[in-house]
């Protein structure tokens, strides 16, 4: 049986197929001329890669023209230049305008993304004509490069910094060692002083005790203190103030005149015993005068030796309690010896006058002034008595004032035992810490802590960089890598699937359909 073949129609399929072929050729060509070209140029920082002559442009995801060539800046290798020609008519390309390189997928291709861009702003393509000049935008480098880029960096100075820790280590390592056992042999004296460290303690909580006692009595002096002054008169203890600051004024006048007023003395006990030897020659003279005023003179001598009796106990008193009263004293002896010199100075002018006086003298008159002799004496008596009445109040003020002096001293003893004690243990914690051994482990202690706060502080520095990094590949481009990886599965499942058809069944290449051969009932031939 003999297969019989239309050899007509299959010519006439083979021309249509032909036909149908050129057909499609010329529409894809026509489909890929651009509507109205314009020429655009992209300045690339950085790198280009995966950008070839025949990349698409791509605006929002729409084609408007494709690259024809890339090359480098000679002027600045550092810039890739990529020059495309694009449809003008079907994008608004102005200078607000954003183009990136996006990777088309795992082969390494690369496109120009462009977005943005307003229709309100004048047209990059008009701006660059009436500049003549050639339209230019720069363009970010691919995210994915950048990324890999970077990871590329951080590995390098992760590894970098990972030497220079080994280093430091390898380097640090017999100071670490030295450290340690310089803490070791510190720990053991610690341990070997510790009865030491506990009468230190001890010696402190002593003093702590101490200082809470003395802080105690100080409140309880104080406020017998306060006490005792808020009992006594402000008004009298100003008066007592400015009395003693007149009687130290008069006592320093005084003490600078005690000379004089002893030379004065002198001198008065030599007119007094002249005086004395003139009067003997006088008394024979002045006998009937003396009866006449015997009783007088009694009662005036009686007056005058009370008078001396009580100046004697006054001034006795005066002296044992202060000295303050000398001055008052003084003055009274220097007006006294002042009085006696020129009584002395006078004395024997006046013996010679005596006889003739005594001639002319009223008895009366002289009985007159022995009455305010004794007025003259009363005085006295009275201003004795007040200064001996000053000084036993001050003799009764003076246990009061030896307790308080006693106090204070005791309180500034224990003051400077506590602080004897202090310096003591002082010295004991600088004989401690004071140590060579001490002082070079912690100098190595601190190297050390500095050594790994810059080492933290690196890390720190760089760690910000390497998770941005990490972040953004973990993010939207794991997102691509996997949508990626299922379109390539379905590709490569439906690759297997046509070869497995093809090994199969040949044939369907020629006829198309199951591809089963098609039978034809023969002729028989006789």
């Amino acid at each position: 049986m003999e297969t019989r073949a239309n050899y007509v129609l299959v010519g006439i399929f083979a021309l249509v197929a032909l036909l149908a072929g050129f057909g499609f050729v010329y529409w894809i060509d026509q489909y890929s001329k651009i509507g109205d070209p314009a020429f655009l140029r992209f300045r690339v920082p950085g790198s280009a890669a995966g950008l070839d002559r025949g990349s698409l442009v791509l605006f929002n995801g729409v084609r408007i023209g494709s690259v024809d060539r890339v090359y480098l800046d000679l002027k600045d290798p550092s810039i890739a230049i990529a020059d495309a020609t694009v449809d003008r008519s079907i994008a608004p390309i102005t200078r607000s305008t954003r183009a990136d390189i996006a990777a088309a997928g795992l082969t390494g291709g690369a496109v120009v993304e462009l977005r943005g861009g307003s229709a309100d702003e004048p047209s990059l393509f008009e701006e660059a004509a009436q500049n003549d000049e050639i339209a230019v935008i720069t363009a970010n480098p691919s995210a994915v490069t950048n990324i890999l880029q970077t990871a590329q960096d951080i590995f390098t100075r992760v590894e970098s910094a990972l030497v220079t820790i080994e280093g430091f280590i390898a380097d640090a390592r017999a100071p670490l060692t030295e450290t340690i056992k310089n803490v070791e042999t510190f720990s053991a004296a610690l341990s070997r002083n510790a009865d030491g460290v506990d009468a230190f303690l001890a010696s402190v909580r002593d003093l702590s005790e101490n200082v809470s006692k003395v802080s105690d009595r100080l409140d309880s002096t104080l406020a017998s203190a306060e006490e005792l002054i808020n009992s006594v008169d402000r008004d009298k203890v100003g008066t007592i103030v400015a009395n003693v600051e007149s009687f130290t004024k008069r006592l320093e006048t005084a003490s600078a005149d005690i000379d004089g007023i002893m030379k004065n003395i002198d001198a008065t006990s030599v007119s007094i015993r002249t005086l004395s030897e003139d009067a003997g020659k006088s008394l024979a003279k002045i006998d009937t005068v003396i009866d006449d005023v015997k009783g007088g003179v009694e009662t005036a001598v009686a007056s005058i030796d009370r008078v001396a009796s009580s100046a004697n106990a006054g001034i006795d008193k005066a002296a044992s309690s202060i000295d303050r009263l000398a001055t008052d004293a003084s003055a009274g002896i220097d007006n006294a010896v002042a009085a006696i010199g020129k009584v002395g100075d006078g004395a024997n002018e006046t013996l010679g006058r005596v006889d003739k006086i005594l001639d002319g003298v009223d008895p009366e008159r002289v009985k007159t002034a022995l009455a305010n002799i004794e007025g003259a004496t009363e005085d006295a008596r009275r201003a004795a008595a007040d200064v001996a009445a000053l000084a036993d109040r001050f003799g009764k003020r003076g246990d009061d004032i030896d307790q308080i002096i006693t106090e204070a001293r005791e309180m500034a003893e224990r003051l400077n035992q506590a602080s004897t004690r202090v310096d003591g243990v002082l010295a004991k914690v600088d004989g401690l810490l004071g140590s060579e051994d001490t002082e070079s482990v912690v100098v190595e202690a601190r190297e050390t802590v500095k050594a790994f706060r810059q080492v933290a502080e690196t890390l720190n520095a760089r760690i910000g960089t390497i998770t941005d990094g990490l972040a953004r590949f973990s993010g939207q481009g794991l997102r691509d890598a996997e949508a990626l990886i299922r379109d390539t599965r379905r590709s490569i499942n439906r690759i297997e699937q046509a070869i497995t058809a093809l090994e199969r069944n040949p044939q369907r290449i020629l006829s198309g359909g199951e591809g089963t051969v098609r039978q034809y009932d023969g002729r028989v031939r006789r």
